[in-house]
Order: structure tokens, then C-alpha cells, then sequence
């Protein structure tokens, strides 16, 4: 019997993705690397395919709303974690980023499509309760910030920016969404 599937990805271009039982058409969920060293590594190699290329790549930052003081915090951020991870696609990219943060790479999609994604990440959070390890249920949001990877700046500029965007995600009251833009520069 098929569960309660998250579309992260929907309909983009002539491709459908789509999240149901659990996987991405059958496939396991992705691994959520914990390793700072291994994510810069990564972020690094992404910015050089972005500069020499062209490609397109989008950095999450994806921040769970009002868990800090919770004796819950690291299951909801684990159960989070779960659902995102099962909901993108096998070349995406999650990483913890803190103790309730992560951070999400997309390649291979245009501005227009990170809001949508953005906002449906943010709706894989908040649209049912996380069952906790003794059985209780939970209601849990997020604030997303992120920014298409910019070459002609560092990663570290392009994670600032991407904070930034975080940033005035969480000045709307949480449960929100925010992509970078230069009118946050100066934020």
C-alpha cells in the first residue's frame, strides 16, 4: 500500500519527480553528511563546476523554528532530517549545519525553481507531526534561506549571503522562505 509521499520536486522541466513510500522511485534515502570538512570539500567543487561552466547550483540553509530550548530538538531534527532526505533527488546533497540547521544543495535548477523547492522542503516540515521515540507527536516548522552558487564569489560569501537570506527568513515570524537578493546585502 503506498504511504503518504513528499513531492519536493514536483514537475520541473520534462522530468517528474516524486516522493512516495518513503523513496524517490524506489531508491534509498540519502545519506545526511555530518561532516563539516566534507561539506566545504564538496561546496568547493560545486562552486568550480558553477565558475568554469555554468552550472546551476542552489545552498539551502534550512533552520528548524523554535526547538533550541526543547529537550526534543535532537529527535525532531533527526525526524526532519529523515524526511528531507527521503525527498531529494540521488545527486542533491544534505548536511547537518548545527544543532538544528542543515544544509540542502540542489544542482541543476534555475532561481524560479529553488522558491518552489524552498517552499515545499518547508512544507515536507510543517505538514504533519514528527512522532517522537516515546510515541508523543509534535508539530515542527522551518525557515529556509538559500542562494543560487554565485562564481565570481567565494563559498564563504555565497554561505554569508545564504545566511543572510536565513536571516530575514526568521524576521517573518518563522515557517517562511527567503532567496537571497542584493537588497539583503546591506542586512
Amino acid at each position: 500500500m503506498m504511504g503518504r509521499g513528499f513531492h519536493i520536486f514536483g514537475m520541473m522541466g520534462s522530468r517528474r519527480f516524486m516522493v512516495s513510500d518513503g523513496a524517490m522511485g524506489g531508491l534509498p534515502p540519502l545519506p545526511i553528511v555530518d561532516d563539516p570538512v566534507a561539506m566545504m570539500r564538496d561546496l568547493d567543487k560545486e562552486h568550480g563546476r558553477v565558475a568554469r561552466v555554468g552550472a546551476t547550483y542552489c545552498i539551502i540553509l534550512v533552520r528548524l523554528d523554535n526547538i533550541q530550548e526543547s529537550d526534543l530538538a535532537p529527535q525532531i531534527v533527526n525526524g526532519v532530517g529523515r524526511r528531507f532526505s527521503v525527498g531529494l533527488r540521488p545527486y542533491d546533497s544534505i548536511y547537518r549545519f548545527g544543532p538544528d540547521m542543515f544544509l540542502i544543495g540542489v544542482s541543476h535548477i534555475k532561481s524560479e525553481d529553488a522558491i518552489v523547492i524552498m517552499d515545499r522542503l518547508r512544507k515536507v516540515v510543517s505538514s504533519s507531526l514528527l512522532t517522537m521515540d516515546d510515541g508523543s507527536v509534535v508539530p515542527a516548522t522551518a525557515s529556509l534561506g538559500a542562494i543560487m552558487l554565485d562564481g565570481q564569489h567565494s563559498v564563504q560569501e555565497n554561505l554569508d549571503r545564504a545566511g543572510r537570506a536565513l536571516y530575514a527568513a526568521t524576521q517573518n515570524g518563522g515557517d517562511s522562505i527567503r532567496l537571497w537578493s542584493p537588497d539583503l546585502e546591506s542586512a
